[in-house]
């Protein structure tokens, strides 16, 4: 884009930049892991790396402008019905640390899947 000469950011709007309401930093609630989740490799340990996916920045006041790239969520259908079935391949670059959050949470909350999804 910017060698085509086009206007772009990288980041998150102020909310005052266009006098919106619902740019910038934001917590939503019931958007975020409950509380009691550990968020450390080695659970209680502070010392050892935050798991993937984990941040360690500090809030901003809502509506803050800034650099990041806001989160993003995928939604799949998924079917037990065989005939409507599509077998889901392991992705190139798998890596399961990369769900070890998940794994502290007990499950993806707020995603409620009545069987554990396998790769075939």
């Amino acid at each position: 884009m910017a060698a085509a000469g086009v206007s772009y950011r990288v980041g998150r709007e102020d909310n005052g930049e266009y006098g919106e309401t619902w740019n910038g930093f934001e917590l939503l609630d019931l958007h975020q892991f409950p509380d009691g989740i550990d968020p450390f490799v080695e659970p209680g340990n502070p010392e050892s790396k935050l798991l993937w996916g984990i941040s360690d920045a500090k809030e901003k006041e809502k509506g803050t402008g800034d650099n990041r790239v806001q989160a993003y969520n995928y939604r799949i259908c998924l079917t037990d019905q065989p005939d409507n079935m599509i077998p889901i391949g392991k992705p190139e670059r798998y890596d399961p640390e990369k769900g070890r959050v998940c794994q502290s949470a007990g499950s993806c909350v707020p995603l409620r899947i009545p069987h554990r999804l396998r790769f075939h």
